[in-house]
């Protein structure tokens, strides 16, 4: 019988191991599964957790969107603004120009006004000379032409 007693011992000895393997597996399949859940769970929490930092960011982006609109509303005012203040004045230039300033042509004319008034009045104070000189000559007392005058 130490035949049947030693398969007997093996036979426990295997059915020990037998038991010892069976827990580790159950362990490791009960863990696994128990991994796998947690992880399940982790999952959840990190997709939560994104979709809430992706509303939030953006709402932070529509107000950084709100408020750089608003500033290039504001610029595009100013600027706006600046554009016809700057027509006015150009405006304002322009009539100031056309009052103060002459037209070449009339300016022309103007001149030849002038030029003409200017060879009357000579032509004039050269008859007045001579009348002059003549009156001094009868009279006797003064240069008998004006290259003589002092």
């Amino acid at each position: 019988m130490t035949g049947s007693a030693e398969v007997i011992a093996w036979i426990g000895g295997l059915s020990g191991l037998a038991a010892v393997v069976l827990n580790i597996v159950v362990a490791l399949r009960g863990g696994a599964w128990g991994m796998a859940d947690r992880l399940g769970k982790m999952e959840a929490r990190l997709m939560a957790m994104i979709v809430e930092n992706k509303q939030e960011a953006e709402e932070r982006g529509d107000k950084r969107h709100l408020e750089i609109d608003r500033r290039l509303e504001t610029h595009e005012h100013d600027i706006g603004e600046g554009l016809r203040a700057l027509q006015q004045k150009i405006h304002e230039v322009e009539k100031w120009s056309r009052d103060e300033f002459v037209r070449r042509d009339d300016f022309q004319d103007a001149i030849r006004r002038i030029e003409t008034v200017a060879t009357g009045t000579s032509s004039k104070i050269d008859t007045m000379q001579t009348l002059m000189v003549k009156i001094a000559a009868a009279i006797g007392g003064g240069p008998t032409r004006l290259s003589e005058t002092p």
